[in-house]
């Protein structure tokens, strides 16, 4: 197997390559009773299994200098996530410059952030926020909120005093009960993330994205397996 990806080298343009040539797999072996070997077997032979798990997605969007608006058109298609951060990055830091850091997440003078589906801004009101003049309550609020810790007064190890230096992250909790009982997770209108700076910046901003889906594998009795995108 060979992976290509970019390095923290003095040659910063410089592509490198990973060879793997050997592996070693730790696994703990456990005797089971014949008795529950075969209940387990005439169960999955009958019946449908289900196993929940998360998916997780990530994406990123590079925006060019000098511009204010970095809105995502069609950012999520079909299904929407449970939920979903997003922070933003120089973009000479995400492209693995030595000389910047890839997690130093900046506000770059962000004034508003708005989620929307069709015409309809979700789950919440266009937040705006002064990181300048530290108004940053509602963003970090719902950060927490998207990370099941709302009312805490750190998350994550970013709290108000520090969220406006490297760790400038948001968030946004999708969750049926948290919006209306109409809600439909599957979607068919556009999904727009609109992001609004104060003033244009000197440099490529790139946009780092992490969705989390919920998902189902499912084993009928002939063993197909199957991924529910959306359980």
């Amino acid at each position: 197997m060979m992976i290509f990806f970019t390095t923290l080298a003095k040659n910063e343009a410089r592509r490198c390559i990973v060879k793997i040539e050997d592996c070693i797999v730790f696994a703990n072996f456990k005797d089971v009773l014949t008795d529950i070997v075969q209940d387990i077997s005439n169960t999955t032979q009958t019946l449908k299994q289900k196993f929940p798990i998360t998916r997780i997605e990530m994406k990123y969007y590079t925006k060019p200098p000098n511009i204010t608006n970095l809105d995502i058109t069609n950012i999520f298609t079909g299904v929407l996530p449970r939920r979903f951060f997003f922070g933003m990055v120089h973009g000479n830091a995400f492209n693995g410059r030595k000389a910047n850091d890839p997690f130093n997440f900046q506000p770059f003078g962000i004034k508003e952030i708005c989620f929307k589906i069709g015409n309809d801004t979700r789950p919440y009101p266009p937040l705006k926020m002064d990181f300048a003049n530290d108004l940053t309550v509602l963003p970090l609020y719902y950060l927490q909120k998207a990370c099941n810790m709302a009312f805490s007064e750190e998350v994550l190890g970013i709290n108000m005093y520090n969220y406006g230096e490297r760790n400038t992250l948001f968030g946004y909790d999708l969750s049926v009960g948290d919006i209306d009982e109409s809600f439909e997770r599957n979607v068919q209108e556009e999904t727009r993330l609109e992001i609004t700076l104060e003033a244009g910046v000197g440099h490529d901003i790139v946009i780092v994205i992490l969705a989390e889906y919920d998902a189902e594998i499912t084993i009928d009795e002939n063993q197909k397996v199957e991924l529910l995108q959306n359980a």
